[in-house]
């Protein structure tokens, strides 16, 4: 099984994940949370290339449809962060 690593941008219950919870949402739902994330960044950081934002609609479909498929499994950041720190020797 493939792991994936997710930023919590909300508070959320032991042992969830922002992607976890993104991928449960309906088709619908999750197109709509992709848009106000994809507007929050716009407004913030102003806009991208066209093909570097199809690029990561495309990855972030795919790193969706793992984990909703049970390929795939997202990791807390602050497990993934430890982990890291641990690996890098801090």
């Amino acid at each position: 099984m493939r792991s994936l690593v997710s930023n919590r941008c909300a508070p959320a219950r032991a042992g969830s994940n922002t992607l976890t919870r993104f991928a449960a949402l309906s088709p619908r739902a999750s197109r709509r949370a992709a848009e106000l994330v994809g507007r929050i960044l716009l407004a913030a950081h102003g806009g991208i290339e066209p093909n570097v934002e199809e690029s990561w609609k495309q990855e972030t479909r795919r790193r969706v449809a793992e984990i909703q498929s049970g390929q795939a499994r997202g990791i807390p950041l602050d497990e993934a962060l430890a982990d890291a720190r641990k690996r890098a020797g801090l």
